[in-house]
């Protein structure tokens, strides 16, 4: 989400609460822990994955480019700006709020 112009502290506190929420709500630990992707993911495997566990393919790509620390992973695959269409508005305005 875009949060540019707000208080940084408020910012870095709702990024790790969405980094927190993605990476132990929508993709169980349990399968996480299984490394459904191999050692080197790729766009079949992170659409299959998707899938299968009934998410956006941007949410895998995400995480892999978090926990990699490298933001270029997969990049045409993440979707500029259409995470949020994902969340509802309520949900959405409790954050910024």
């Amino acid at each position: 989400m875009d949060l540019r112009g707000h208080d940084a502290g408020a910012e870095d506190k709702i990024e790790k609460e969405a980094d927190d929420m993605a990476i132990r709500g929508l993709i169980p630990q349990k399968v996480w822990d299984q490394k459904p992707l191999g050692s080197k993911a790729t766009v079949l495997k992170v659409y299959t994955l998707a899938e299968k566990l009934k998410i956006h393919p941007a949410i895998i790509t995400g995480r892999i480019r978090y926990e990699q620390n490298n933001y270029k992973l997969l990049s045409r695959h993440v979707g500029r700006g259409m995470v949020r269409g994902h969340f509802a508005e309520d949900c959405l305005k409790s954050v910024v709020t």
